[in-house]
């Protein structure tokens, strides 16, 4: 009997410690299971619309939500509704994995209609830019820098048709003198001159070689804005304070050419995303590559795009390289 009423303790204590063991493993599978923690919410307003994914904006935030299942208009308000651990705060924008979305507000046609495509800025059609030269700069958003002309070559300049492959060569051999010149240890007085010279020819109807940038293919104007962009920098290293003092005694305007150059860059690139595939792929690689050397950020694309929101889905899939 004695023997009998150990074992059936034993068995006892042998049951309670399963039960333990059990009890615990729950525990902590509810403690550290995502799945269970409290659900969370976000609500912000619709900044990019696209059938497959969105962006909104919240507090000053961008947020990337890819699982979607309504359709929504830019301006609109939505919530959505996600488990803390599908949420990836180390991506720009962040990402989110949501579990049930809801509109707040529907953004009506007339907001839509208000909502101006192009940085807020007057769109020259030709015949304004012909009347436009060096010293009578339109005033606009951007500190007085002309846009240049970024439609097909094909479709502009027809005259010069037969000149375009030479237009382009001389440019791209003047683009390498440059980069020679700006890749020395040291920089002299014409690597400023180099640099005006090609920001005038973009922006400001220069010539280089006699030939100007609307001239040029647009797979030539893309690498001359690349150039641009990596001369800037260079400027900006070894001159600081040059095109602040050069713009305050000139009606031309150098201090803000980073944001143009790459307003100008998306802007050209977007053009031929609607009309050729594989030019398209090369542009945007090309970007990838300005993006990385020049640490060119999300939000400092949708600053660029500034009130022209109906850019930044095509300016974001440019970026991300979509």
């Amino acid at each position: 009997m004695e023997f009998i009423k150990r074992n059936n303790k034993n068995i006892i204590i042998g049951i309670l410690f399963i039960l333990f063991i059990s009890a615990s493993i729950i525990i902590f599978y509810l403690l550290n299971n995502p799945k269970i923690k409290a659900e969370k919410e976000i609500t912000g307003n619709v900044i990019i619309a696209d059938s497959k994914y969105l962006m909104i904006e919240s507090n000053n935030e961008n947020y990337l939500i890819s699982n979607i299942k309504g359709s929504y208009d830019i301006g609109d308000k939505v919530k959505f509704i996600y488990y803390e651990s599908d949420i990836n705060s180390e991506k720009s924008p962040k990402e989110i994995k949501i579990i049930d979305e809801e509109i707040i507000t529907k953004n009506n046609n007339e907001n839509k209609n208000n909502i101006n495509n192009g940085n807020n800025k007057p769109d020259l059609n030709n015949n304004d830019k012909n009347n436009i030269n060096d010293n009578n700069i339109t005033n606009n958003k951007d500190n007085n820098i002309e846009k240049p002309d970024n439609k097909d070559n094909n479709s502009n300049n027809v005259n010069n048709n037969n000149n375009n492959e030479n237009a382009d060569d001389a440019i791209i051999n003047y683009l390498n003198k440059v980069e020679v010149e700006m890749n020395k240890p040291s920089l002299g007085e014409s690597a400023k001159e180099y640099f005006i010279t090609i920001i005038d020819f973009i922006f400001y109807k220069g010539t280089i070689k006699g030939h100007t940038f609307s001239e040029l293919s647009n797979s030539v104007k893309l690498k001359v804005l690349s150039s641009a962009l990596y001369f800037d920098s260079k400027i900006d290293k070894y001159f600081p304070g040059y095109k602040e003092s050069i713009s305050s005694t000139t009606k031309k305007i150098y201090t803000n050419v980073k944001e143009e150059i790459i307003s100008t860059y998306l802007k050209i690139t977007t053009t031929i995303c609607n009309t050729n595939n594989e030019l398209c792929a090369s542009a945007k690689a090309g970007f990838q590559s300005l993006k990385k050397n020049f640490g060119l950020t999300f939000d400092l694309i949708k600053e660029i795009a500034g009130d022209g929101i109906n850019n930044l889905k095509n300016w974001y899939e440019i970026w991300s390289g979509k």
